[in-house]
């Protein structure tokens, strides 16, 4: 993404650039739970001169934060940290280095290498011995009073808008290029590799790969596995699926009627389908029910001689004669209320 920033020159067409993408994905190390060779990700950045305030750090978690919700995670947990500015990380890395020395021979296999190339990924080892060395020496990372204070303000920010979060002084991300907040978000049914969504600031990259030194750039960005969110799917609430409106036609002649009506529902994003079949009453009923529409519209006789269609709510059984010049508004305010209606009861 910073490539192509810089590529396509956004940096001079834009004070602030959001972007987002989606699609598929290629790793070659060892696959782990929710981890294939090939897998699909989503995900946001936000990169531009001069965008390095905490509020934006709090919007892009928060975005994550949403889009996880409406997907149907249930309770997905967000994990916060700081790993300061470049300085500070020059300076924690050197401070890492000299507490796990002495506790070198402790450290897992993996660890040991980890200490030579990057000892911050010592912190995030799942193995029982190294992440008991980790507790015994790291309680808080010694940031500079601007970084803390920086780091302060995003946790204000993020309380202020509801989104509940543990600090977590041992989450770090990978790879080097990272710098200030960094997050992580979990969730239930993955086992140890719980993670569904990961990312944080990476302020210095920007130049690292041809930025204008001249320009102080900020970037901030987050990626979500969408395979790993299909599997968190799995130990929730189902999330409701199905067409909100199923157009029944009682004659063949009604059918144009209807097939105008069912343009004019998509057109207004409405999902809607029909049966150009026809068919009797109970066998579109039938139909209805099996594309789990929310409500079924009827253009009967005495619908076409009134200008008028009987909507049925298909969850309650009731059913109402409605102006068919008022349906596409009239089924709007349906939808949004069954929608809000169902969100409440999902959050119950």
């Amino acid at each position: 993404m910073v490539r192509s920033y810089l590529e396509n020159s956004f940096d001079g067409r834009e004070g602030l650039s959001k972007f987002f993408y989606l699609g598929p994905m290629f790793r070659g190390e060892r696959p782990q739970k929710g981890r294939l060779r090939q897998f699909h990700q989503i995900g946001a950045e936000v990169i531009g001169p001069n965008s390095t305030s905490p509020f934006l750090d709090a919007e892009v978690i928060a975005l994550a934060m949403h889009l996880l919700s409406e997907m149907g995670v249930a309770k997905p947990f967000l994990r916060i940290n700081s790993l300061g500015s470049t300085e500070d990380k020059a300076n924690i890395s050197a401070w890492l280095r000299g507490e796990f020395a002495k506790h070198k021979t402790e450290l897992c296999d993996d660890c040991q290498v980890r200490f030579e190339r990057n000892v911050f990924r010592v912190l995030d080892c799942k193995k029982e011995g190294c992440r008991k060395v980790v507790a015994l020496i790291v309680k808080n990372l010694p940031l500079s009073p601007e970084s803390q204070q920086y780091f302060d303000k995003v946790q204000t920010a993020l309380k202020s808008i509801g989104i509940a979060f543990e600090v977590s002084p041992h989450l770090v991300r990978g790879l080097d290029y990272y710098t200030h907040t960094v997050f992580e978000i979990t969730a239930e049914g993955l086992g140890s590799q719980d993670a569904i969504g990961a990312g944080g600031r990476y302020n210095g990259l920007v130049h690292e790969l041809g930025g204008n030194e001249k320009m102080d750039y900020g970037a901030i960005g987050f990626a979500l596995g969408i395979e790993r969110i299909l599997l968190a799917q799995g130990t929730s609430a189902p999330v409701a699926s199905g067409i909100n409106a199923f157009v029944i036609a009682m004659k063949e002649d009604y059918q144009p009627q209807a097939f105008l009506l069912l343009q004019q529902l998509r057109d207004a994003d409405i999902s809607a389908d029909m049966t150009f079949a026809g068919g009797s009453m109970k066998s579109q009923m039938g139909k209805a029910n099996k594309a789990n529409a929310k409500f079924t519209l009827i253009l009967g006789e005495d619908e076409v001689k009134n200008n008028t269609l009987t909507v049925k709510d298909m969850q309650v059984g009731q059913q109402e004669t409605v102006d068919i010049k008022n349906i596409v508004n009239n089924l709007k305010s349906r939808v949004i209320a069954r929608s809000e209606a169902t969100k409440q009861s999902f959050k119950e």
